[in-house]
């Protein structure tokens, strides 16, 4: 279910996995990165992933209402 949902996305971000310092910015494209501005886009990210794993698991709760408490997964 989980993995429909991501397919039906049509910007799925990945969390940016660069190894930074806290105390400066990194360079990425010549240009300075603040890293609170990753953190919040890392945030952003985590709470669409969280809102697709509800929304897989209340579909998979339907569809077992729906089959008589028989999960077909």
């Amino acid at each position: 279910m989980l993995i429909a949902l991501i397919a039906l996305q049509s910007d799925f971000e990945l969390l940016d996995d660069s190894d930074t310092s806290f105390s400066m910015g990194f360079k990425e494209n010549e240009e300075t990165l603040d890293p609170a501005s990753l953190i919040k886009r890392n945030k952003r990210i985590l709470r669409s992933y969280q809102s697709l794993i509800r929304s897989a698991v209340t579909l998979d709760g339907l569809m077992d209402s729906e089959n008589g408490g028989k999960s077909k997964l």
